[in-house]
């Protein structure tokens, strides 16, 4: 049986996901597939190079999310587009991000850098946005980074409790989300 890269990363994300990275070796992935572990040295000649595609394959839905919200056009809430759209990944990703939050202490000292900042210039798209958005008057004036970072640290902890087999989906979880957010708890 030939193995390709992504049901690697597809079966890897499930088991790093449920068992921990340092807990799972690459024969673990591969039994889930139906092959070797010399098999998936083909596409990952270490276990941690199936971490780094995974870090990147999160961050891809992320930037090109972004980019495609970006290219609409439209200026107004593009702050709120932008927040839905992250935590639509969040809920419908939920092993990835459980990855990118729980293993980045796993990468190699050389390689967590680029990562970081990776990560860090996604997280400036969204200040940048609610920065123009409190310029437009559409956003309550704040501290950029602070308002970012919190509502992304709250639906990013998505990945603790929520599975998108249950009761709420995840576009529907997106916009309760956002929308808690956006409005408060408190009654106006």
């Amino acid at each position: 049986m030939r193995v390709n890269r992504e049901d690697v990363l597809d079966r890897a994300q499930e088991v790093f996901a449920e068992r921990g990275y340092r807990a799972t070796n690459l024969s673990h992935v591969a039994s889930q597939i139906g092959v070797t572990r010399q098999a998936l040295y083909y596409h990952f000649p270490r276990k941690v190079d199936v971490l780094l595609a995974l870090f990147s394959r999160v961050m891809d839905y992320f930037e090109l999310a972004a980019d495609a919200i970006g290219e609409e056009g439209e200026e107004a809430l593009l702050f709120d587009r932008l927040l839905e759209s992250h935590a639509r990944i969040v809920a419908r990703n939920i092993d990835l991000v459980t990855i990118l939050l729980s293993e980045n202490a796993e990468l190699p000292a050389d390689i967590r850098p680029d990562v970081q900042a990776r990560r860090r210039a996604y997280t400036d798209r969204l200040i940048d946005a609610y920065r123009d958005g409190v310029t437009a008057g559409q956003l309550t004036p704040s501290n950029p980074k602070f308002t970012v970072y919190t509502l992304l640290g709250a639906l990013n902890c998505m990945y603790r409790w929520y599975h998108p087999t249950g009761p709420i989906n995840p576009d529907e979880m997106a916009a309760m989300s956002v929308d808690l957010l956006a409005k408060g708890y408190r009654a106006h």
